[in-house]
């Protein structure tokens, strides 16, 4: 039986919950107030005050293996500093082989290095990042194809002719492409704020509320299959909270 499905992002990855189990979505950075719980148990990061009511608050990353968006925000931006040091050796290691008359042993396809391997299948909930991330996509592919004219220009024109052409790149499409990767880390530092989803009885904080759809439970009960084909798990909010007791016992 097909039911509407809200569809949120925790880290990199879209889970499900049927919307008649939420109450309401809140900013978890608005009108509450912390309680302290003694002994937290496992799943269960405190309970916070809404209004005239006190709900628990589960650490839905905990309770789903996901690391935390601190830690996926650190992990994000050093993958991030790593690909473009591998970009900087790249123009090096290009610069080498035309002084040295050595072949090219690197990616002059921009779908061919490792940022461009990731760069194709990462997704991201954050419209930040993810605006910033669609800037990437021509000076990334320029600069490897104009690896490829480069060494052409060396064969062709002289050695001379093709350090120039890299000086320029160095100036140009490099300098671009690296202030990309410095301001997408800068977006990485910058918390998000909290999202709650509210049901009868919890608090479930997401990073991103996306959309909510048309979505039916697959047989094993633990993948809604949407509307329009995609997969999200399915999360049930009753079955959460008696995990999360489960483990304090």
């Amino acid at each position: 039986m097909k039911e509407e499905i809200l569809v949120f992002w925790l880290g990199n990855k879209r889970f499900g919950i049927r919307i008649s189990e939420v109450s309401e979505i809140v900013s978890l950075d608005g009108p509450f107030v912390e309680v302290p719980v003694k002994g937290t148990r496992f799943g269960s990061i405190g309970q916070v005050q809404v209004r005239e009511r006190v709900l628990p608050v589960l650490n839905l990353r905990q309770l789903l293996g996901q690391s935390s968006w601190q830690q996926y925000c650190s992990e994000l931006s050093k993958l991030l500093a790593e690909r473009e040091e591998d970009h900087r050796k790249w123009i090096t290691e290009l610069e080498a082989c035309v002084r040295e008359g050595r072949n090219f042993s690197l990616s002059l396809d921009g779908n061919g290095c490792a940022f461009g391997r990731w760069y194709n299948q990462f997704k991201t909930h954050d419209r930040r990042l993810g605006q910033m991330l669609k800037l990437f996509d021509i000076p990334h592919k320029k600069i490897h194809a104009l690896g490829r004219d480069i060494l052409e220009l060396a064969t062709r024109s002289g050695k001379e002719a093709a350090l120039e052409r890299i000086a320029l790149l160095r100036q140009a499409e490099l300098s671009e492409l690296l202030n990309l990767f410095a301001k997408s880390r800068e977006i990485l530092a910058i918390p998000v704020e909290p999202i709650g989803i509210m049901t009868r009885d919890l608090v479930l904080p997401v990073d991103n509320v996306e959309t909510i759809q048309s979505g039916e439970l697959d047989t094993d009960g633990r993948v809604y299959v949407m509307g329009d084909g995609g997969l999200v798990p399915a999360l049930q909010a009753d079955l959460l909270r008696m995990e999360a007791m489960s483990e304090a016992a």
